[in-house]
């Protein structure tokens, strides 16, 4: 299940509906129609705050991505490992395993995060880079959803996997976005160079 929420008075340059489809693509592309996450469409300000907050950087960003742990390089985790990983955060010194509750064989954590994409930071990119600002979309919510599976872009081999991933993604989204895969494919190069220009 995907959840939607729009904190805009407009979304400027895609509907609610839109997203939704997508963001449902993507589930079903890696078969995980049981799991939810949810995707907030937001202003500047708003992610200003959180990406100050949580990140400590004072500027707005396109996304931000708020993952459960549930998922590591595309894999789920079992329970126990997310559970541990909570109480590490919880007592940094000594782990407590006295916490932990054994899994119901009846009840499956499914919640796998929360996306959260600056629309008008996303169209503002588009225009720079000459692309429609539905096909920047795509790609900042692909790359918000491949965090939420546990990829990421630290080092070199990791951005070259999650890399290959979202192009994999970008590819499941091109009936719905009425394109060719050739149109979306250079959107994924803009993480790499990114994470290049900061190091």
């Amino acid at each position: 299940m995907a959840l939607v929420l729009c904190r805009l008075r407009k979304t400027l340059f895609l509907s609610k509906s839109k997203v939704e489809e997508m963001c449902y693509a993507l589930l079903d592309h890696f078969q995980l129609k049981e799991y939810e996450y949810s995707v907030k469409l937001t202003t500047d300000r708003y992610i200003r705050l959180l990406n100050s907050q949580f990140r400590g950087i004072h500027g707005a960003t396109d996304v931000l991505s708020f993952p459960t742990g549930l998922f590591q390089q595309g894999r789920l985790q079992p329970y126990s490992a997310i559970i541990q990983k909570e109480l590490q955060m919880l007592h940094n010194d000594r782990i407590d395993h006295s916490f932990e509750v054994p899994l119901d064989s009846n009840v499956e954590f499914r919640d796998m995060g929360d996306v959260v994409i600056s629309v008008p930071y996303v169209k503002r990119v588009a225009e720079k880079r000459g692309v429609l600002p539905t096909y920047q979309f795509a790609s900042v919510l692909v790359h918000g959803f491949c965090h939420l599976l546990g990829y990421d872009h630290e080092e070199a081999l990791d951005r070259d996997r999650m890399n290959q991933v979202e192009r994999e993604c970008l590819d499941t989204l091109t009936t719905l976005l009425d394109c060719r895969s050739e149109d979306l494919k250079p959107l994924t190069s803009q993480w790499l160079s990114r994470c290049c220009n900061t190091n």
